[in-house]
């Protein structure tokens, strides 16, 4: 049995693992490598089909790409009846003019095809999952892992114009996705005990964003289907000719719509053999990395916590939502620690809610200020009503589990989850640094934990969610609304060097501190990236405001829509810098690094 205990270093969630791994079923001996050739170049990276724009249109430069109606930020002449058409051309003065561009996906039922067909007035996401090859303990998402989460956004309030609720996630098997194997249809052929999530060139042990380049795309994809070799083997198929026409355009093409997830063993860096997960926060990548976990790669609990934990990262949600606070009372989302993972669990001695639906937020909650706590208004949103558990047919047949160390137990219904209920949270007491008390929604809570207990108590300075000092301002977010206003996850450059910033899941070496001031997450790697991996990474938070609520569009989302990249306009006191075209809206404290690294202001 594992502990582990909840820290935060630079505004972000880092959750350590003490104790020992179970190592009779240990990934050791299978490291393969990478040829030395650094393939940033194997599509064109700067380049971002605008949906708004005339003059992009594959056949007719008079005309744009049919708009977004659904705001997926899919073009709406790309998604058809027959399944997702990626199809344009770039006009004069942009990379790749006059050339033509296109990537097919079809739906239907047969082998390799997309089993849900795309619409232009429905949201839809894509998104291709790969995963390393490894005799002894497979990678391949246990049963039912991936189809839980594409319900879950099936499930999803979202509103679309067909007047239809919901998102389809699209989840593609990125390898021979049309095998009758299914262990096959993601599996990479390839395999390193460990491999960085930052930009490390090293072949021996290559980042994550190297190790891309070599398995984006379908096997037939990167070798130009027409010349698609056999499943078979037992080594990652390289295509040697990657610059091929035929294969570039079409992998620039997938670029403008997929997301990119690997289930890789552990990470290289140092302390993060038990990280759960890293991904891009505004950006379209994100790894699940369990290896180190018990069962070696998680239960299928774990792995659905991960992957839609993860992928939520990449649409701006935090582990407090718009920001970086963890374990907010107010806060019901996968997104928070306290609900990610389901007790019982092997890795997790702290229980928090056995019966959390896989969900993110569908609401915000009154905001908590720790410096005056109202114990008579509890949690509750705008409205006075509280959270829910889902309703009906939404069930939950196991024991409620609370914290087991000291929960107080003052003031609660009896602990029963059922369809429709009020939901549990749980908050610190003054005289503990852990989560020890819980209550529902929608009625007082003894924040201070008083004897004999009451609710009409006005608490100061109290830190309500153990992590940061007891003067922080707890937002509620509602994830969905927020996922909205962020679909157009970055521009395909993304998907070479780090997004706007990105999350480093469970870090044993940080300090017990948030610091909302300290910008950079990354460990530091002796390797120098390529050069084309330095132009598009920062290495730092900033570069994405993550206020709320937001004035403006992100960044790249107004470019999405036509505006210029010298025209983009920032939340707040955040300043535009420009970078190969590229905005973003930074703090004051990023700006001269940035500058220093090439960034310019208009």
């Amino acid at each position: 049995m594992q502990k582990i205990t909840v820290i935060t270093l630079s505004g972000i969630l880092l959750i350590l693992v003490f104790g020992l791994v179970n190592t009779a079923s240990a990934h050791t001996g299978i490291n393969d490598s990478l040829p030395s050739t650094n393939r940033a170049d194997y599509v064109y990276s700067t380049i971002n089909a605008p949906c708004n724009v005339v003059g992009w249109h594959p056949t007719d430069p008079t005309q744009n790409l049919g708009g977004d109606a659904d705001g997926d930020a899919i073009c709406d002449l790309w998604e058809t009846s027959s399944g997702l058409l990626v199809d344009f051309m770039p006009p004069a003065g942009q990379t790749g003019a006059g050339q033509r561009f296109t990537y097919s996906y079809s739906c239907g039922t047969n082998p390799g095809q997309d089993p849900q067909c795309p619409s232009a007035d429905k949201k839809d996401v894509y998104l291709e999952l790969d995963w390393m090859k490894d005799p002894a303990n497979s990678h391949v998402p246990l049963a039912g892992v991936v189809q839980a989460v594409i319900d879950a956004y099936a499930a999803s309030p979202v509103s679309n114009p067909d007047l239809t609720t919901g998102i389809r996630l699209h989840v593609q098997y990125g390898e021979w996705p049309a095998s009758g194997t299914s262990s096959q249809q993601g599996n990479t052929k390839f395999h390193k005990d460990s491999i960085y999530t930052n930009t490390s060139s090293n072949p021996s042990f290559p980042g994550f964003y190297r190790l891309k380049q070599y398995t984006f795309g379908t096997v037939c994809e990167r070798f130009a289907d027409t010349t698609c070799p056999a499943d078979s083997g037992t080594s990652l198929h390289i295509n040697s000719n990657y610059l091929n026409a035929l294969v570039k355009n079409q992998l620039t093409a997938k670029f403008q719509v997929f997301h990119y997830s690997m289930i890789i063993n552990k990470r290289a860096e140092s302390g993060q053999a038990t990280s759960s997960g890293w991904s891009e926060i505004y950006g379209n990548d994100h790894v699940w990395s369990l290896g180190g976990w018990s069962p070696v790669m998680g239960n299928a609990e774990e792995q659905k916590a991960v992957f839609m934990h993860e992928l939520g990262h990449n649409f701006n949600l935090d582990h407090g939502g718009a920001d970086a606070i963890p374990n907010k009372p107010n806060y019901f989302s996968v997104m928070n620690p306290v609900f990610q993972f389901v007790p019982p669990d092997p890795n997790i001695t702290i229980d928090f809610d056995s019966c959390r639906p896989l969900d993110y937020s569908i609401k915000a909650m009154n905001t908590l200020r720790e410096t005056s706590l109202s114990e008579s208004s509890g949690v509750r949103d705008s409205s006075g009503a509280g959270y829910l558990y889902p309703a009906s047919p939404w069930s939950c047949s196991k024991s409620w589990t609370g914290n087991a160390a000291g929960a107080s137990l003052a003031n609660q219904d009896t602990p029963v989850n059922v369809a429709g209920t009020e939901r549990f949270f749980w908050y610190s007491t003054p005289s503990s640094t852990t989560l020890n008390a819980f209550d529902r929604t929608n009625q007082g809570v003894n924040w201070n934990n008083d004897v004999p207990p009451d609710d009409s108590d006005t608490v100061t300075n109290q830190n309500i969610n153990a992590q940061g000092g007891n003067t922080q301002t707890l937002i509620s977010t509602d994830d969905w609304t927020r996922i909205l206003s962020n679909f157009d996850f970055g521009l395909s450059v993304w998907s070479i060097g780090s997004a706007a910033g990105n999350v480093t899941e469970n870090d044993p070496d940080a300090p017990p501190a948030y610091n909302p001031d300290e910008e950079c997450s990354d460990a530091p790697t002796s390797e120098s990236p390529p050069l084309f991996e330095q132009s598009f990474t920062t290495g730092c938070r900033e570069v994405t405001a993550m206020s709320e609520p937001d004035s403006f569009d992100p960044p790249l989302k107004q470019v999405k829509t036509g505006v210029a990249p010298e025209d983009v306009k920032c939340n707040g006191d955040l300043k535009l810098v420009l970078k190969s075209d590229k905005p973003a809206c930074v703090k004051d404290s990023s700006l001269g690094r940035l500058l220093a690294n090439g960034w310019k202001q208009p």
